[in-house]
């Protein structure tokens, strides 16, 4: 393959990335960022217009683009970090409290798709939820997206539990303001868990220790790390 036929295949890879990099820009206006700078709003504009989203960012809610906002930052910063030998690394190792709060805040987006649609298919949960019930997040990351269930069900119980170390003090920083968010932090290397009172279904966590320690029959929810 000669050089311009390599160019060939990541010129577009490249406008791609800078497309998407406006369409962020654009989002984090709308989702209380800085106003875009008279000079750039209309090429923003019009690369909205070119994609056909103008009308579908205004139709959609600032907390449903935050969700969005997140996803592109995620790839963005995640993809930066890959293509440097410095950053580059197996795993979630990350320590960037950009990358890590903008995982959170994909993972807190879900929290509206939990309570409109997974939530009513699962019999007796919803009464459940409402009448004050419990939620275990593991893998909590920064909180958000615990914090996203918090909001969504103010009389709900809300206990998060991670061991990577660098989100502590994000995450400590997120639940002051949430009511019914309370913070467990691992002890002599093992995460301490609360045990849910729901009996329905089983908890599933990628560390064999949450099953032994929360009560076997929970609704369960998969969890990533950077949440």
């Amino acid at each position: 393959m000669t050089l311009a036929a390599l160019r060939a295949v990541t010129a577009p890879l490249n406008l791609s990335a800078g497309v998407l990099s406006v369409v962020g820009a654009a989002l984090d206006a709308r989702t209380g960022g800085a106003p875009l700078d008279p000079t750039l709003q209309p090429g923003v504009d019009a690369v909205l217009d070119a994609l056909g989203v103008r009308e579908i960012l205004d139709a959609l809610s600032p907390g449903e683009l935050r969700a969005v906002l997140a996803e592109i930052r995620v790839t963005l910063l995640h993809g930066a970090r890959l293509a440097f030998s410095a950053t580059r690394t197996l795993g979630w190792s990350f320590d960037d409290p950009a990358l890590l709060q903008s995982a959170g805040d994909t993972s807190a987006g879900f929290a509206i798709a939990c309570k409109q649609m997974v939530v009513p298919r699962l019999a007796g949960l919803a009464t459940r939820m409402e009448a004050g019930g419990a939620f275990l997040d593991i893998g909590t990351g920064v909180g958000a997206f615990a914090i996203a269930m918090a909001r969504q069900w103010p009389t709900l119980r809300v206990v998060g539990v991670d061991v990577w170390a660098p989100l502590c003090p994000e995450c400590s920083a997120r639940c002051a303001p949430a009511v019914g968010y309370s913070w467990r932090w691992p002890i002599q290397g093992r995460t301490r868990l609360v045990r849910p009172s729901h009996r329905h279904g089983r908890l599933c966590g990628a560390d064999p220790r949450s099953q032994r320690q929360t009560r076997s029959g929970c609704w369960r929810r998969r969890a990533r790390s950077g949440r």
